[in-house]
């Protein structure tokens, strides 16, 4: 299996953020070395934030941050689980 490096990708949908929720856990399941991080920006962040971590994500960050805060995202390595 190729190692992937970076997966990008809308999470939201014609207004179902909970549609594409399934795919992180798919992918961290089917990948486990592969580090999701969630770019979005969306109202409810802390939510889909929860959401998304609970499914596998790294890291949430949120559209309009600070881009150090993106970057540290970035580069934060994965941990072992």
């Amino acid at each position: 299996m190729p190692r992937w490096e970076l997966l990008s990708g809308e999470l939201q949908r014609a207004g179902d953020v909970r549609g594409r929720m399934p795919l992180i856990e798919q992918l961290t399941t089917a990948m486990p070395d592969l580090r999701v991080i969630v770019f979005s920006g969306l109202a409810n962040s802390d939510e889909v934030s929860r959401e998304a971590k609970r499914r596998g994500a790294a890291a949430y960050v949120s559209k309009g941050c600070d881009i150090q805060i993106l970057f540290d995202a970035l580069r934060t390595p994965a941990t072992a689980s």
